[in-house]
């Protein structure tokens, strides 16, 4: 009562005959569940799935078009609750394999298709082997919502791992009353985006935050880089006064 494709039979027999054992898929990304908080800054009724929070350089992933910000919600056909079942999913195919993707962009249902491949030894790198000299000292500005932010600079990029064209603003100060605070994030780390909306001054923060409050938002999604070299997904309230 057990079937597989005969295309997937081909490919595990082709691989257990030339090197002994089958190599497992990877894509290339680092995911986090699809939470009803997220799902509401997204106007997505249906929390489920895993959202994309970074890629790795050259990743299968990455050469498909998969996207920072994407939420996987199917994986051949099959619907995945998590990032837990999403990782299980990928760890299942063969590498090599072509796979289809469903994924949440903007609100919409949009299919990529991935030729996964072996998982390199060390695919994110070593945070602890980035330069870690202290950045350059620039003017930050106050913010809303009790942060202080500045654009970042090249060496502020490096510090944290970034490429060189990355937008973003570092957050030089923050209150602890703030909702920012209360969201996990403190001072050192980046915020990269909000809602979708890339971040290059202070004043892209106040339209970003402005738009989500036209809009009725209570809450935002932003794209943090903390001091450790990886980018994960947060939501803050934005209901409290300026």
């Amino acid at each position: 009562g057990f079937a597989i494709p005969a295309e997937l039979a081909i490919k595990i027999t082709d691989q257990l005959i030339e090197n002994g054992r089958v190599s497992r898929g990877w894509l290339g990304v680092s995911i986090q569940n699809f939470t009803p908080e997220m799902a509401e800054t997204l106007d997505v009724p249906d929390a489920k799935g895993a959202i994309v929070s970074e890629l790795v350089d050259e990743s299968p992933a990455m050469k498909a078009g998969i996207q920072r910000g994407d939420v996987i919600i199917e994986v051949n056909g099959d619907k995945v609750a998590d990032a837990t079942s999403v990782t299980r999913k990928v760890g299942n195919l063969i590498a090599g394999s072509e796979n289809q993707f469903v994924v949440l962009r903007d609100g919409e249902r949009t299919i990529i298709d991935v030729v996964v491949s072996e998982r390199p030894a060390d695919p994110f790198g070593s945070p602890d082997s980035q330069d870690r000299s202290q950045p350059e000292e620039t003017e930050d500005e106050t913010g809303p919502l009790g942060v202080a932010l500045k654009s970042l600079d090249n060496e502020t990029r490096t510090v944290l791992g970034l490429e060189d064209d990355e937008e973003g603003l570092l957050i030089t100060a923050i209150d602890r009353d703030s909702p920012f605070y209360e969201s996990g994030l403190r001072e050192g780390v980046a915020i990269l985006e909000m809602n979708g909306r890339s971040l290059g001054s202070v004043a892209d923060f106040r339209s970003a935050l402005q738009a989500a409050r036209r809009s009725g938002k209570e809450q935002v999604l932003i794209a943090v880089r903390s001091t450790n070299g990886r980018t994960a997904f947060a939501t803050v309230d934005i209901t409290e006064d300026e």
